[in-house]
């Protein structure tokens, strides 16, 4: 396939940044998207309601949504890398806070 004058062929590089992002999104996204399995354990194990468990992952997910126009700011004004390391740590610290909570409340925050 040829590009037109003025684009420049991708390198492997490139695919390397494409096939790292990809990597990140779909690590990222499969964290997000299996917290419904853990929905019976920690329901039963703690004694909520499924309500309970659904309003937590929902705010999690609506507070992620939200948080995409500021983090692209971010991203625009610092790079990338920190954007992505301190979200790292931000959604560990959350996923270790959420598997110690005791509380419905602390478990939603």
């Amino acid at each position: 396939m040829k590009l037109h004058q003025g684009h420049p062929q991708p390198t492997n590089h490139t695919w390397l940044i494409v096939i790292c992002g990809g990597l990140i999104m779909g690590l990222a996204l499969g964290v997000r998207h299996t917290q419904g399995i853990f929905l019976m354990p920690i329901t039963l194990d703690k004694g909520w309601s499924r309500e309970t468990f659904g309003f937590a992952i929902a705010i999690q997910n609506l507070i992620w949504g939200l948080a995409q126009p500021v983090t692209g700011m971010i991203a625009d004004r610092f790079g990338s890398r920190p954007v992505m390391v301190g979200g790292l740590l931000c959604y560990a610290a959350g996923l270790v806070l959420m598997s110690s909570a005791s509380t419905p409340t602390a478990f939603t925050l």
